[in-house]
């Protein structure tokens, strides 16, 4: 006997889904058979609440929890932000003994259109008490595809933030403050300046070709409101212009951090400047731990301030302890994340605003006040609107702009390329969207 766990809240929208995501394994993001599953009972220990999470809590902040709740233990899973929807898809279609899970903003799109979710803004939750403390977008970023439900509330925030070895700066006459190297980089030509001199002295201050689209699509998103397209055209020219440069002069070193050769690039001084998100705190120490004092947190390049990531709490219907998981939602959104574990910034600006936040230092980064930078830099940032499309439109949009630039293509061409395969390949989706009767 089989049983139906949750299914797309517009049936008609994970069809045309299907048909535009790739497939991963053996189903589709969208596979509506990842919705059935056999009748699966798993055990559990009644005295954990377990988390499925791709970052980490840290251990004060877990144990703090535990001691405001006797006899609970917090039982965190660790999974791959990867392959995070196939994940939770299945552990709610398999009743899996989870209680909370941790979304990245990749997939917030796609979670949108599923049920299998609690609505925390409806009783007992009642979250909207959070809401006016919660940016506008940041809110409706985590309504279901219809908004009416609230299936995860916003925790914490990542900017996009420049990492640069203020030492190499100052050793070759560039500025090596973090404000003054911001004012520097806002001229296109101070930029790649610094990169052709860098360059020559076997450096490198880019990590791939595609970091110009990268800043733009951090700073616009793919699409607004009504799923068109939400690069400004002159924008979208000159993130080309900038990838045609970028790619000429062979500027990038074009190596994963991921793996080993990426971070010996890091070690061996190769990369020295990297365009991440604010949990690139995190990752220079282990990356480089010799490199300690040197490296320093500035404004991301020619004023392209953006939003990288967010991380959301959410509860799925089947959880046995559901109220349990609230209190743990509850904690985390009024106390904020653990910064030193994991540097993101509260998405609640109470939290957000307390002072000791802003006047912490990190010794790594020659003692500097790293949240304050990530603070300004998402009040100067607009939250993009998420949507079931930007996980593929990525790859969309690196596979027309980059053969198109391969082929010298002229700028224009390449974006009237991209507009209309937006259109061919989700262009029937955005119009089941934005409630228009396709047999019209």
């Amino acid at each position: 006997m089989k049983k139906m766990i949750f299914v797309p809240i517009i049936i008609v929208l994970s069809c045309l889904l299907l048909a535009a995501c790739e497939p991963v394994g053996d189903s589709s993001p969208f596979d509506l058979t990842a919705g059935v599953s056999e009748e699966i009972k798993h055990e559990r220990n009644n005295d954990n609440l377990i988390i499925w999470s791709d970052i980490e809590f840290g251990d004060e902040h877990i144990q703090e929890f535990e001691k405001a709740n006797p006899g609970v233990q917090v039982e965190v899973v660790e999974k791959s932000v990867g392959t995070q929807l196939q994940d939770y898809m299945q552990a709610m279609a398999d009743d899996e003994p989870v209680d909370i899970f941790v979304m990245d903003s990749s997939f917030l799109g796609k979670f949108s259109t599923l049920q299998g979710f609690e609505d925390l803004s409806a009783e007992p939750y009642n979250a909207d008490r959070f809401k006016e403390g919660v940016s506008e977008t940041v809110w409706n970023n985590h309504l279901s595809i219809n908004e009416d439900k609230l299936f995860a509330l916003p925790v914490a925030l990542s900017p996009v933030v420049l990492y640069y070895r203020a030492d190499l700066m100052d050793k070759y006459g560039f500025p090596s403050n973090s404000e003054a190297l911001s004012l520097y980089l806002r001229s296109e030509k101070n930029l790649f300046a610094l990169a052709e001199k860098m360059k020559a002295k076997g450096h490198s201050i880019f990590l791939w070709d595609t970091i110009a689209i990268d800043l733009y699509i951090a700073k616009f998103g793919f699409l607004n409101a009504n799923y068109e397209n939400n690069i400004p055209e002159e924008e979208f020219l000159k993130s080309i212009q900038l990838t045609e440069t970028i790619i000429r002069n062979r500027y990038p070193a074009n190596k994963d951090i991921w793996l080993q050769e990426g971070q010996q690039a890091i070690r061996n001084e190769e990369v020295i400047m990297l365009t991440l998100g604010s949990w690139g705190e995190k990752y220079l120490p282990e990356f480089a731990p010799d490199q300690s004092g040197k490296w320093r947190a500035a404004k991301p390049p020619l004023s392209l301030s953006g939003w990288s990531s967010s991380t959301a709490l959410a509860i799925p219907s089947h959880s046995e302890k559901k109220q349990l998981a609230w209190k743990f939602i509850e904690f985390t959104m009024e106390k904020g994340m653990d910064f030193e574990e994991w540097p993101l910034v509260p998405a609640y600006e109470p939290t957000r605003m307390e002072k000791w936040r802003r006047d912490q230092v990190n010794p790594y980064f020659g003692n500097q006040k790293t949240y304050a930078l990530y603070d300004e830099l998402l009040a100067k940032s607009d939250v993009n609107k998420v949507t079931p499309f930007d996980d593929e439109l990525y790859l969309t949009l690196y596979n027309v702009i980059l053969p198109g630039i391969d082929r010298e293509k002229e700028p224009e061409e390449i974006y009237k390329d991209y507009i209309k395969t937006l259109n061919e390949k989700y262009g029937e989706q955005m119009e089941v969207l934005r409630g228009i009767d396709l047999t019209k």
